[in-house]
């Protein structure tokens, strides 16, 4: 999101908060920023607030995405992240591939 098309926006997240609502907003040149929109996707995902792929999943990390590349053309690049995946994330990871991050399948 671009700040004045966020504040224009009446169905925008910055409009929806509530008067009194505590919001917390991250730069695109905060280097930590990616990464807490993607532990934030994983963390929906965890509680079961959504699922991969959901709309909201894909736009906040459609976001993360073109933050990183405003920093990195803006700032540089980042060290590589941990976490999920991208694939993870939006729901696109072969159903058929063991998931050894959580612990499915084996690693031989």
């Amino acid at each position: 999101m671009m700040k004045f098309l966020e504040y224009h926006d009446p169905d925008s997240c910055w409009n929806r908060a509530d008067h009194n609502e505590i919001v917390f907003v991250l730069l695109a040149r905060d280097a930590a920023a990616q990464m807490a929109i993607q532990a934030w996707c994983e963390e929906r995902i965890r509680l079961g607030k959504n699922k991969p792929g959901d709309p909201q999943i894909l736009e906040a990390l459609e976001c993360s995405s073109r933050m990183a590349e405003q920093r990195k053309k803006n700032m540089g690049a980042l060290p590589p992240q941990g976490g999920l995946n991208k694939e993870e994330l939006t729901g696109t990871v072969n159903s058929e591939t063991p998931n050894f991050r959580k612990g499915e399948g084996s690693a031989e």
